[in-house]
């Protein structure tokens, strides 16, 4: 096995405030810099010549256009053929304290005040060049994997939507007061080593958003997993280590347990975000640590991927799973009322405006008998049509009666509503891509979006099995990877609609459809179970004409 790794700064220049991706606040800028953000990779290279390259970036999210603007750039350089579609995997932290303006897709450029070439070729520039430093700096390795559970006096991660948690009839109900037990509390970690001893290249997984650093903090900040990484990072200076604290299904695991005065959302365990940060960045390195240390060797060094992009509105439900029905499927993607609501965490728009809303909106759509939706959404009342790009079921949305001052994001969507953005295209990516990938013994299904706790372990569960027949012993979710399409809940979760059941964006079976596709892509691996012609081509989305984006460029 070779391996080689990467670091690069992706921080975009200041040259004034840049709009910061995450909370949903166009208010919520960067002034300045307190956390460089990096681009890390690590290129996998087995005996026989498979090929992996495993990506985490310091931001949000990895938005359609930023993969597709990736793999295009390693075409350019390398030439068709080099790095396939299913040999690239590009996964995110998740902070909500770095640049955005980098998507194509317009709901996630709303928030950013438009699209930004500046900021889109900063990343896909600095991600590209990790990819081929990393794969550059290939060398002999061996690997170690291992996992460690982290105690529940750790106070590291917490659910901070127990109430639909508890809705799950696979789990045991917990009281408010011990949400810490709502969530997967297991830190996975895979590591290479060279032929010295010396650490090449260390990724963990463990599920906790990366929330630490509130939206009242106006600076880049790369929060506590770019915290955690640099800190080990340093340890391991000699050897010029790369380390990655990478996301698991972390859609309603929070690091937020507190409350202080005149502090609107819940808070880490000091009033101060920066020491909340370090704090929890410390638990996680430590107990990296210490996984590191108990870590064996992989006994199949062996590398492989398969890949493949669906419609996630329209997929088809197997009958068995809805208690025979025949015909069931997701559907046209959509926001309920509760998403305006915000979290805990990070809270929205005051609960009386949210229910007077959705008392409207049912209203509205009792009156168009709008039966497709209520079939596939159930009892989300829906706010936003993403895939017919429609606000409050208006497909004109300068004519609502919210002013703009009263909300910058409302001045947004009047602009992009009068050159006629909104006409003919979704408001976010429908065409996602699911993937699987092994390294040794344990394989990963990298998801594009964010899955629940309990989303994730039926995931696990599902794959487990069908994959032990190609001799992979462990599975592991990795989250916020290749796309981006709002949240996955169980389905009942979904029926109490509370934030992440509203942001789940393809309806009350969305869980069950990504859980058909990758059954799907999962059987039709083990039948082949490395990387092979009849696998390999993917279908990607459209990369959008100059013409389109800069309809989204509100500024340079």
């Amino acid at each position: 096995m070779k391996v080689g790794a990467s670091r690069i700064d992706i921080t975009p220049e200041l040259k004034g405030p840049l709009p910061l991706l995450g909370w949903g606040d166009a208010n919520h800028v960067a002034r300045s810099v307190c956390q460089p953000i990096h681009s890390r990779a690590v290129a996998f290279e087995d005996a026989e010549g498979n090929r992996l390259v495993f990506v985490c970036v310091e931001i949000c999210f990895v938005s359609e256009s930023l993969r597709l603007g990736v793999m295009s750039r390693l075409r350019q350089i390398m030439g068709d053929g080099h790095f396939e579609e299913h040999e690239v995997v590009i996964t995110a932290t998740h902070t909500h304290n770095a640049p955005g303006g980098y998507c194509h897709s317009i709901l996630y450029n709303i928030p950013s005040r438009g699209y930004s070439p500046v900021i889109y070729d900063a990343y896909v520039t600095g991600v590209t060049d990790s990819i081929m430093n990393a794969w550059g700096s290939r060398r002999a390795s061996t690997l170690r994997a291992g996992s460690v559970d982290i105690p529940l006096h750790e106070p590291v991660a917490f659910n901070r939507s127990v109430e639909a948690y508890n809705q799950n009839a696979d789990v045991e109900p917990v009281p408010k007061s011990a949400t810490h037990r709502a969530v997967s509390r297991t830190m996975d970690g895979i590591a290479a080593f060279d032929d010295r001893g010396e650490l090449i290249a260390y990724v963990n997984w463990f599920a906790v958003h990366c929330t630490s650093v509130h939206r009242d903090f106006f600076a880049i900040h790369s929060d506590h997993k770019g915290l955690a990484a640099c800190d080990l990072e340093r340890e391991h200076s000699n050897s010029n280590a790369v380390v990655i604290f990478a996301q698991g299904a972390a859609g309603d695991v929070t690091p937020n347990f507190k409350k202080f005065w005149f502090k609107r959302e819940m808070r880490g365990k000091f009033r101060d975000d920066l020491k909340s940060a370090a704090f929890n960045a410390e638990i996680q390195a430590r107990h990296a640590r210490l996984l590191l240390s108990k870590a064996s060797s992989l006994e199949d060094p062996r590398v492989g991927s398969v890949m493949a992009y669906h419609d996630c509105t329209r997929i088809p439900i197997p009958p068995e799973w809805v208690g025979g029905r025949v015909g069931v499927s997701t559907g046209p993607a959509a926001l309920g009322c509760s998403f305006m609501a915000g979290t805990a965490e990070g809270t929205g728009a005051p609960r009386i405006w949210v229910w007077l809303a959705a008392w409207i909106l049912r209203a509205v759509y009792a009156l168009k008998g709008r039966r497709l939706m209520r079939s596939v959404h159930g009892n989300k009342v829906i706010c936003v049509e993403l895939s017919d790009a429609k606000v409050f079921g208006d497909s004109r949305p300068q004519d609502l009666p919210i002013p703009s001052w009263l909300d910058p994001i409302m001045g947004v969507i009047r602009f992009w509503s009068k050159i006629r953005v909104f006409r003919g295209e979704p408001m976010s990516p429908t065409r996602m891509p699911v993937q699987l990938f092994r390294i040794g013994e344990w394989g990963f299904a990298a998801v594009p979006g964010e899955f629940t706790t309990q989303s994730g372990l039926r995931l696990r569960n599902l794959l487990r099995p069908i994959l032990s027949e190609i001799g992979i012993q462990k599975v592991v979710v990795s989250g916020y990877a290749n796309s981006y399409a709002g949240y996955v809940t169980t389905e009942e979760e979904y029926q109490l609609q509370r934030y992440e059941g509203a942001c789940t964006h393809f309806g009350r079976y969305t869980l069950l459809g990504y859980l058909a596709l990758f059954r799907q892509l999962s059987e039709r691996w083990i039948r082949r179970p490395l990387s092979g012609p009849e696998i390999r081509r993917c279908d990607p989305p459209r990369m959008k004409s100059p013409t389109e984006l800069r309809k989204l460029q509100i500024s340079p």
